[in-house]
């Protein structure tokens, strides 16, 4: 999350659930040295993309605040329960 707040674009080897491909990062099969190679060079030649990676991965943080996970968890437990009661 700190690399994502503070706004540059960024790389990472793929992880469920975190980043967007395309929309606030680029993911990479981290043992694909080719695609790491491929999203290198494309975020240095590409300096758009570099801009709307940092600030989509920068507004995309702000959804991961201790206040706002806590929050969802709470909702989720609470279902969760309620479910089961029923």
């Amino acid at each position: 999350m700190k690399p994502w707040r503070a706004g540059p674009a960024c790389f990472r080897p793929w992880r469920r659930g975190l980043g967007r491909h395309g929309v606030d990062c680029l993911i990479v099969d981290p043992l694909d040295a080719d695609g790491w190679v491929e999203a290198i060079r494309r975020l240095s030649g590409d300096e758009g993309l570099r801009r709307s990676l940092g600030e989509q991965a920068r507004l995309r943080s702000l959804e991961f605040t201790w206040e706002k996970v806590a929050q969802r968890r709470r909702i989720q437990l609470l279902e969760a329960c309620r479910a089961r009661s029923i």
